[in-house]
C-alpha cells in the first residue's frame, strides 16, 4: 500500500511539475502582454483628443492584464505549495512502508521465537511425562 501511495505521489507531483512549467509560461506570456498594451496605449495617448475613448478601452485591458498576472502569479505560488506538500506526503509514505517492513520483520522474529519455545516446552514435558 505503501508502494501504492508512492507512486501516486509521484505521479501527482510530475503533474504538478507540468502544471507549474504551463503556468510560468503563462507568466511570460502575460508580461509580453502588459507590454504590448503599455505601447499601444502610449501610441493612442499620442493620438490626440479622439482617442480619449481608446485610450480608456486600452487602460481597461492593460488593468485586466495586470490583474491576470496576479492570478497567474498566485496560481504559481498555490502550485508550488502544493508540490512541497507532495514531497512531505512522498517523504511520509517511505517512512510508512519503511516501519511496516520493520514491523513484519519484528513479526517474523517473534513468531521464530515462540516457535523455538514451544518447542523446548513439548520437548521437555515428553522427556519428563511421557511414560
Amino acid at each position: 500500500m505503501a508502494a501504492e501511495v508512492k507512486n501516486l505521489a509521484n505521479q501527482t507531483a510530475n503533474a504538478t511539475d507540468d502544471i507549474h512549467a504551463h503556468i510560468t509560461m503563462m507568466l511570460a506570456a502575460t508580461e509580453v502582454v502588459v507590454r504590448a498594451i503599455d505601447g499601444i496605449t502610449g501610441t493612442v495617448r499620442l493620438a490626440g483628443e479622439p482617442s480619449v475613448t481608446i485610450t480608456s478601452a486600452v487602460g481597461n485591458q492593460d488593468d485586466a492584464a495586470v490583474q491576470i498576472a496576479r492570478n497567474v502569479m498566485e496560481a504559481y505560488r498555490d502550485t508550488t505549495q502544493v508540490s512541497e506538500q507532495i514531497a512531505e506526503v512522498t517523504k511520509a509514505a517511505e517512512s510508512a512502508g519503511l516501519m511496516a517492513a520493520q514491523t513484519l520483520s519484528a513479526a517474523a522474529n517473534l513468531r521464530s521465537a515462540v516457535g523455538d519455545f514451544l518447542g523446548k516446552v513439548r520437548a521437555a514435558w515428553t522427556e519428563n511425562y511421557v511414560i
